[in-house]
């Protein structure tokens, strides 16, 4: 009973920990479409310059569960073949992008870098959501630098005024789940739904996030309506800072 306990607060912890991340997974194949097996994979943070590495397995095929939302480049070397390099592309918050490569025969000295690339395609998972990224966040006028004001980009959802008082595909208002880095924001009211969101990030402190309208996987499991997942921003390896000045002035403000 104990180990069976322990296996499910395992699995709930690793399940959990997807929520605020992205996926990348592909096959390593050669010039004949034939798998190749335990080539080694990197997936290169390019701002932070961390590296994550992994092995295919035996059918040629690999996977980064969870990594951070970040632009990666990915790097395949195996015994006999040319090293392969894919140029380096955005992966946003709860992507499960699928990256397939090709080595070409020759020396691992010698390294080959793929310039036309398809568009990363979501093949594994068939849930429905808008990525709100970090340019439109800090560049759209919102009131009170709130970014939950921007939910309403998202295709059905009418109503949104920054909280989680918004109809999404017609369910109805005040029942979406506000998440920061797999952390849960909003407070639940008997007979109320969920009405409160107990910590208003500023534009300053998102760098992204995904509002999911429809087919929530098994790890959420708190709102039947709309996730909003948030993740923050994250240092890198150069020194920066932000500051605003944010004034409302009746002098100033449009007629409503």
């Amino acid at each position: 009973m104990r180990n069976s306990l322990l296996c499910l607060c395992l699995f709930s912890v690793v399940s959990y920990s997807q929520s605020f991340t992205g996926s990348i997974r592909g096959t390593i194949t050669d010039s004949t479409q034939a798998a190749v097996p335990n080539a080694k994979v990197t997936a290169t943070d390019t701002d932070r310059k961390i590296e994550y590495p992994t092995h295919a397995d035996a059918s040629g095929r690999y996977s980064f569960p969870t990594l951070p939302t970040a632009s990666y480049i990915l790097t395949v070397e195996a015994p006999g073949f040319k090293k392969t390099a894919r140029p380096a592309f955005r992966l946003e918050v709860q992507q499960q992008a699928t990256v397939d490569l090709t080595l070409s025969v020759g020396e691992v000295s010698t390294t080959v870098e793929v310039e036309a690339t398809a568009p990363l395609l979501n093949t594994t998972s068939a849930t429905l959501g808008q990525v709100v990224e970090n340019r439109t966040i800090m560049t759209m006028p919102i009131s009170g630098r709130n970014p939950l004001s921007l939910v309403a980009l998202a295709p059905g959802i009418t109503g949104a005024t920054g909280g989680t008082s918004f109809i999404s595909n017609g369910v109805r208002n005040n029942s979406a789940e506000v998440m920061l880095d797999g952390g849960a924001l909003t407070g639940i009211e008997q007979n109320g739904g969920v009405n409160e969101v107990k910590f208003n990030a500023t534009v300053d402190v998102i760098q992204e996030f995904k509002i999911q309208t429809n087919y929530f996987s098994a790890e959420f499991g708190n709102s039947g309506g709309t996730i909003i997942n948030m993740v923050s921003k994250s240092g890198t390896n150069q020194i920066h800072g932000v500051g605003y000045y944010f004034r409302t002035d009746s002098n100033m403000n449009a007629n409503n």
